[in-house]
């Protein structure tokens, strides 16, 4: 999702955090990062975003170079 795909509400989540000082904003992270479910979503979309341009691999495929056989095997 890019920022002109945001809802109305997260803009002014967004705008509000951006005003805040930089002591604040931090604190702010760290909380939200404290929070395991949203840590988890977090790093699961950063890692999807870094990965977003890599080809599909078919999960087949992907046992067969990994040598795990298949999956009825």
């Amino acid at each position: 999702m890019n920022a002109d795909q945001h809802t109305p509400t997260a803009q002014v989540f967004m705008s509000a955090f951006k005003q805040l000082p930089s002591k604040e904003r931090t604190a702010f992270v760290q909380a939200l990062l404290s929070d395991t479910e949203f840590a988890e979503d977090l790093r699961d979309i950063s890692i999807a975003r870094e990965r977003r341009n890599e080809s599909d691999v078919s999960l087949d495929e992907y046992r067969k170079k990994r040598n795990l056989g298949t999956q009825n095997g």
